[in-house]
């Protein structure tokens, strides 16, 4: 899906890669049509069935993210029936699959991303895509094996049913059809790398999630920075404008090493704009902050690859390296 911006263009090697001869493809399994289609009735005898197709995804699925906690098959049919034939439920289902009555351009966005991810990381195994719907629970649910995606996460931003759950509107911005691969894989991502134990300080946090947006830039090479980012094209804008101003506050108020749960998340959470900052700022202005610092490291050091970068823990030598000093 061409969204827009082009980092190939970049001349990154590191991004403009031939994947064209790893054999891998994408096929989303539809979780979400194969639980819903059952007869209500008939669910006892559906759910060897299920099981057999999904293997232990299926039991993650009601566990897990519809939080079916049954005892018994008997128990979980009940639980199922009560669950797809909830009146509400069964009408946002039903909206899903005029929205995605297919998913070809899904699985041709995660096809690429997965053969680039085979590129630079040999010894990986792609997960298992499914589409399910999660009762508002997950967007994204990711195990070992197993990328889940839940649909009724993107309706658009306009959706009526986004409206009556009263989810404000920096939350509902980013759920559309345009933002789904770029989510899908990013939510991957953050499962595959991890490691909170790293994160101690600011800087480690935004380092972290700048080498995750590197790595989508390198994953999704055809999808705009803002999407990438899930900002705005005007709070995209501001972040670019205003880089040498957000990077002079950090230094100023000497936050990079703060190991202050209130700092980080000021910095590195979601909501209508960074506290301390103008309003027009985006919230998350540390994660693009470390998404520059990370751009810039990876240009100083040319001879890095993507596998080398994601493995370096060391957030202080990342800064150094990069020589980072964005121009006023």
């Amino acid at each position: 899906m061409l969204i827009g911006g082009c980092k190939s263009c970049n001349n990154d090697p590191r991004i403009d890669v031939d994947v064209s001869e790893i054999p891998f493809e994408v096929n989303i399994q539809r979780l979400d049509k194969d639980v819903f289609e059952k007869n209500p009735d008939s669910l006892l005898q559906e759910i060897p069935a299920l099981r057999k197709k999904y293997g232990a995804f299926f039991d993650v699925y009601c566990r897990d993210i519809i939080n079916m906690q049954s005892a018994n098959d008997t128990a979980l049919a009940v639980g199922l029936k009560n669950f797809i034939t909830n009146p509400d439920i069964s009408e946002i289902h039903k909206e899903t699959q005029k929205t995605y009555p297919e998913l070809t351009f899904l699985e041709k966005d995660l096809t690429d991303a997965f053969k680039r991810f085979k590129h630079h990381f040999p010894d990986s195994n792609p997960p298992t895509v499914v589409a399910d719907f999660s009762g508002f629970n997950y967007a994204v649910f990711t195990d070992h094996s197993t990328l889940a995606i839940g649909l009724e996460f993107f309706l658009g931003e306009k959706s009526i049913y986004y409206e009556m759950l009263a989810w404000p509107k920096y939350v509902v911005r980013n759920m559309n059809k345009a933002s789904l691969p770029a989510t899908a894989v990013k939510g991957w991502a953050l499962n595959t790398f991890e490691n909170k134990e790293d994160q101690k300080t600011l800087l480690d946090n935004m380092i972290f999630n700048g080498k995750i947006l590197y790595l989508l830039d390198a994953l999704l090479p055809e999808t705009h920075d803002s999407l990438i980012i899930a900002y705005k094209n005007a709070q995209l804008e501001w972040c670019k404008t205003n880089e040498s101003f957000v990077w002079g506050h950090l230094l100023e108020n000497k936050l990079l090493y703060s190991t202050d749960h209130n700092v980080l998340n000021k910095y590195t959470s979601e909501g209508p704009f960074t506290p301390g900052l103008p309003r027009e700022s985006p919230a998350r202005i540390g994660e693009f902050t470390g998404w520059m610092i990370v751009k810039k490291y990876m240009s100083e050091n040319p001879q890095l690859t993507i596998a080398q970068l994601m493995a370096e823990k060391d957030a202080q030598k990342i800064l150094a390296a990069s020589k980072y000093k964005p121009k006023k």
